[in-house]
């Protein structure tokens, strides 16, 4: 392995980068679609569920880090590092235009409670799934989860 990379460092943030190229490319295809806020966050929470059921082994490698940790890293390849920033920038850019789109239609749903009735539940449920806590498949769950996200951020 470190034929291929010069330290451990190094290929964990390979890796990380790998699934979120992985990651992003679904969330974007389902992102082109999207015409309103409801159907946005809906792309958000399908893409994610959707990610953690077909790709199970990457998605809990993912949920071990966050795009901070590799910022903080010694030993990375500029180039590398330089391509987490910009995967970081299309992710919080695409994250900046959904948080745009719900506030233009309910101005009350603040980036915190889109942060937490989203990401943070479909990554919630997500893990549970991935250690054997949750009895439905994540796409299965994903209808449920929608419902109530949209309900929450006053969209239904």
């Amino acid at each position: 392995m470190y034929h291929r990379f010069p330290n451990k460092e190094t290929l964990a943030a390979t890796l990380f980068a790998a699934v979120t190229h992985e990651f992003e490319a679904d969330l974007s295809e389902r992102l082109r679609d999207a015409r309103d806020a409801a159907a946005t966050v809906e792309a958000y929470i399908d893409a994610l569920l959707a990610f953690i059921e077909e790709s199970p082994q990457e998605s809990r490698y993912y949920t071990l880090f966050r795009f901070e940790d590799f910022e903080r890293m010694a030993g990375l390849p500029d180039g590398l590092r330089a391509e987490l920033r910009e995967l970081n920038g299309r992710l919080t850019s695409a994250w900046r235009d959904l948080a745009a789109r719900v506030a233009r239609e309910r101005p009350e749903a603040t980036p915190d409670l889109l942060m937490a009735l989203v990401l943070d539940t479909a990554m919630g449920y997500g893990r549970r799934w991935l250690d054997g806590q949750a009895s439905a498949s994540p796409t299965a769950f994903a209808p449920a989860l929608k419902s109530a996200a949209l309900r929450g951020l006053g969209l239904r």
